[in-house]
């Protein structure tokens, strides 16, 4: 009898380190599909750690399996074991991506599962995956408030990675203000990250004032109001980029915030008012003309000659053209590079007639 049983015992443990094709075991199949209480059990049985950490052809262990899942209890009880083990380099297990499986949690928004993890090992926060990104930039990616909060509570020293040098505040800015509140409210780390640049030199304040959300650039401000001087590898302010949006609301708080921000110019002599003439933009154009702006900058030149008149002529729009003119201020005659006014440059437009009367 007792043969029996010892064959019985052998005939288990081998089957349990078998895979498939894909070099899943028994515990990578259980965690995919959430059967926590049968992990529990054979770990019971057998309390063999290796297949905890056991990898895949993908490297995945059977956590990685679980997290991208989102099966929070499978998540917690192999966290658990790993605890137990007294060995946590499971945790830090990396498939071929580079992916903790608390990138791939924090990838897909499972905030529960991003949860279990980080409550356990906050440390696993820090880490960054082959492409450079941190759990947190991907928590923020993926829109999950939950996933993004558990760790910004939890990991203080949580990396907040992203692509090009960017960081998760470069990302929060397209998700709306709460997302961007959980990042600034992060202690120690978050208001620095609204003063930090990716490869091109521009902050998130860049970035907030491309897409035009003024709550979400009222909270930049808030916390880093000189990040409205900080230019990127063009030179251009967030109130240029604002400006050449047609930005209106946005460029008037960038303002509000730092008024000399106006006299920014950018690496080819142009101001806010350049950019806004060259779009077009007359809402920006009567914002700044509404404002005690000096005379020298409604007539700046930038590096081709060209006045902010010179720029919305060319740009066919007469009602920048309009608001330009509204103040009296500007010097209509004066000549660019090439010796062309801005009335030169209207009588070779389509729209020169609806230009004309402000001459």
């Amino acid at each position: 009898m007792k043969v029996v049983e010892t064959r019985n015992i052998c005939s288990w443990q081998d089957g349990i380190h078998q895979v498939s094709a894909e070099r899943n075991n028994v515990f990578h199949l259980a965690a995919d599909q959430g059967h926590d209480e049968l992990i529990r059990k054979l770990y019971a049985s057998f309390g063999d750690k290796s297949l905890l950490s056991s990898p895949n052809s993908a490297l995945d262990t059977p956590l990685h399996c679980a997290a991208r899942a989102g099966h929070e209890m499978a998540v917690s009880l192999l966290v658990q074991l790993a605890m137990d083990t007294g060995d946590q380099s499971i945790l830090c297990c990396k498939n071929e991506a580079g992916d903790t499986a608390l990138h791939l949690a924090a990838r897909l928004g499972h905030g529960t599962a991003v949860e279990a993890m980080v409550s356990t090992a906050p440390g696993l926060a820090s880490e960054v995956n082959n492409a450079g990104l941190s759990p947190l930039y991907l928590a923020v990616m993926s829109k999950s408030a939950p996933a993004v909060r558990a760790i910004t509570t939890r990991c203080s020293d949580a990396s907040a990675a992203g692509p090009s040098s960017q960081n998760a505040l470069h990302a929060a800015v397209f998700q709306g203000s709460e997302m961007v509140s959980l990042l600034l409210d992060w202690k120690p780390s978050g208001p620095s990250l609204a003063s930090k640049a990716d490869g091109t030199g521009s902050t998130p304040l860049h970035f907030a004032s491309s897409d035009g959300d003024r709550s979400v650039v009222c909270a930049i401000l808030r916390v880093a109001p000189h990040a409205v001087r900080m230019r990127d590898s063009g030179g251009l302010s967030a109130l240029h980029v604002a400006a050449g949006m047609g930005h209106a609301h946005v460029a008037e708080a960038l303002m509000k915030a730092c008024p000399d921000a106006a006299e920014l110019r950018d690496d080819r002599g142009g101001t806010f008012l350049h950019a806004a003439a060259r779009g077009g933009h007359t809402r920006v154009v009567s914002l700044a003309m509404k404002k005690p702006t000096p005379r020298s900058l409604l007539n700046t030149h930038d590096e081709d000659g060209n006045t902010p008149l010179h720029l919305a002529v060319a740009a066919c729009a007469p009602s920048a053209v309009e608001a330009l003119m509204w103040r009296g201020e500007l010097c209509a005659d004066v000549m660019n590079n090439e010796g062309q006014t801005p009335l030169d440059l209207a009588a070779r437009s389509t729209s020169f007639f609806s230009m004309w009367p402000w001459w």
